[in-house]
């Protein structure tokens, strides 16, 4: 059996070039904030 945490985030957040660099702050934001999340999908809130 497998633990796995799904994190998923809409295009429409990540504007502009930088899609990489804006991906990774909302993921480093959320699991701060998240430091033991449940098993299965997580929708990045706003």
């Amino acid at each position: 059996m497998r633990d796995i945490v799904i994190l998923c985030v809409l295009k429409s957040r990540l504007p502009g070039s930088n899609m990489g660099g804006r991906l990774a702050d909302l993921i480093d934001s959320w699991a701060r904030n998240n430091p033991e999340p449940y098993l299965g999908l997580h929708w990045l809130p706003g």
